[in-house]
């Protein structure tokens, strides 16, 4: 999956990802019918024994789900140097 581009193909590789859509098919309300926007979901895909696991905010989750959506890398950021802000120890 090329960085920043989205894609209708669930990831295979392990990694962090962004999904964008409805994670589980529903884009309309079960009751009174209105729609329902969609969400931005951080999925975790991990490799396993029998194949590949992904996790989106926590919970297990699979193609059976229904999702309806795109998939993009989330590619962690540089980290700045934060060691200037440790507080100095005072004297005693």
């Amino acid at each position: 999956m090329a960085k920043g581009k989205w894609t209708k193909e669930w990831p295979m590789k392990p990694g962090r990802y962004w999904f964008y859509g409805w994670p589980y098919g529903h884009t309309e309300e079960t009751i009174g019918g209105s729609p329902v926007d969609p969400e931005l979901n951080h999925v975790n895909v991990w490799k396993i024994s029998n194949g590949i696991m992904w996790v989106r905010e926590g919970q297990f989750w699979g193609k059976e789900e229904g999702a309806i959506g795109l998939f993009c890398k989330a590619d962690v950021p540089e980290f700045p140097d934060v060691s200037g802000m440790i507080p100095k120890e005072k004297k005693k």
